[in-house]
């Protein structure tokens, strides 16, 4: 059953109707229903609050759900029981789009400066995948794009602290760029073989068409399917797919290659210290000397000395891009570097500032994947599991494409419920925000 009802603006959000109209429709308190303006030809969705001060024939809604109609107060919509559905999910990741005016840098760093606001803002609110929310009073577009699990089109799901893990935000456009800065483990357990070879045989052959240069052709023929490689090997054909991503965007973004054992190394390109897509042209050179920068496995980790070098070329690269620091480690800070040093270093010098993400993978047995997720929350980014080397480049290339940033933050201790009729639902309180 579905009726026509008029808009009124309100400000308690979720979609609030009167008893008699709910009970036209079936609707409940708790319930998701579905709204659609059909001459804007756009729909969405919200949770029921039945209310008898609510005028009949009319449907009350916050401004962030008439904005996702692209509507407007006195349009006529059509409402109905949302019947798909209702799934739990532990993270979405939001699309997001600047206001008029403003750049895509200077909007995921608004971003990043507010993301209490925009938890406070989406909490509570039912999600579909596509649905779009315009972030009032700062003009900022939101679309959830994607969710984990992921829904279906017939699904829909509640974000609440006590279900939603964390979040990711990314721009809705691949084209915004960002120049990086690979952070590789080269300590002596990096010599050990046990990276499986499954399924890559289509990428590298892409790798190989891709660089005219006999070094780099031989040192990707090393790569046999069912063998398992040395870590440092994965490591540096890592590089190669990341600078293979890069240079395919076409954005003129920066890369830079830092090496840390004992020690750190920044890996130079003809006496340069980062490779510039567009403007460094031997690019067979550039992946032959991260190859051989990358081949050599001996001594302990210092991360600290290798984020040291990371920083230094953030700096010279300047500040009209955001930076992507990739962290790949197989184990974790020995002496003279430790946890503590690492974690005061970022601290001081990485979390103060707007422009800087870490992610990190972690591969072998003795990694310490408590520190890496640590290092990974602090900075914006995220942290994987790798075993072999298919998951490996597909998670770095995947990183060379999209710029994105993510939010997480405690889950409060209960169960993790959701119900088609939400019996226990906690209503929020009238006016929040």
């Amino acid at each position: 059953m579905t009726v026509e009802l008029v808009i009124k603006r309100t400000d308690k959000r979720g979609i609030r109707v009167s008893p008699q109209d709910a009970e036209e429709i079936d609707l409940e308190t708790g319930d998701i229903a579905r709204a659609m303006d059909e001459v804007a030809d756009e729909s969405c969705v919200g949770m029921v609050h039945i209310d008898p001060s609510v005028e009949k024939g009319t449907v009350e809604m916050d401004t962030a759900t008439i904005n996702s109609l692209y509507s407007e107060e006195g349009n006529e919509v059509v409402l109905e029981l949302f019947e798909g559905e209702l799934r739990e999910v532990d993270q979405i990741t939001f699309g997001v789009e600047p206001r008029v005016g403003q750049n895509i840098r200077d909007m995921l760093i608004f971003i990043k400066d507010n993301e209490d606001q925009l938890l406070k803002f989406i909490n509570g609110r039912a999600i579909v995948i596509g649905q779009k929310f315009i972030w009032d009073p700062h003009d900022i577009s939101l679309e959830i794009s994607e969710t984990d699990p992921m829904l279906g089109p017939d699904e829909v799901a509640l974000v609440t602290e006590e279900v939603l893990e964390g979040f990711d935000y990314q721009s809705t456009s691949t084209s915004v760029p960002f120049d990086a800065v690979l952070l590789m483990d080269v300590s002596g357990s990096m010599e050990r073989s046990d990276i499986r070879v499954d399924n890559v045989g289509q990428i590298l052959s892409h790798l190989k068409d891709g660089y005219n240069n006999p070094f780099v052709s031989d040192f990707v023929g090393t790569f046999d399917e069912g063998a398992r490689v040395r870590r440092y090997d994965a490591a540096a054909l890592s590089g190669l797919i990341y600078l293979s991503e890069k240079i395919g965007r076409g954005k003129g973004e920066r890369l830079g290659i830092v090496s840390f054992t004992g020690e750190a190394n920044t890996i130079t390109f003809n006496d340069k210290e980062y490779f510039e897509a567009g403007v460094d042209g031997d690019i067979e050179y550039v992946a032959q000397e991260i190859i051989r920068g990358i081949a050599v496995a001996h001594g302990r980790t210092n991360l600290s000395a290798g984020l040291q070098h990371a920083v230094h070329l953030a700096d010279l690269f300047g500040n009209d891009k955001i930076k992507m620091f990739v962290i790949l480690t197989d184990g974790h800070p020995t002496k003279p570097d430790s946890p503590e040093t690492v974690f005061k270093y970022i601290d001081e010098n990485i979390v103060p500032r707007k422009d800087i993400l870490i992610n990190a993978a972690g591969i072998g047995d003795s990694i310490d994947e408590s520190f890496l997720r640590d290092v990974t929350k602090k900075c914006r980014g995220s942290y994987i599991r790798v075993r072999d080397l298919n998951r490996l480049i597909s998670w770095y290339g995947d990183l060379a494409r999209n710029l994105k940033m993510k939010r997480r933050f405690a889950i409060p201790s209960g169960t993790r419920a959701l119900y088609k009729r939400f019996d226990n639902l906690k209503v929020m309180e009238d006016g929040q925000q």
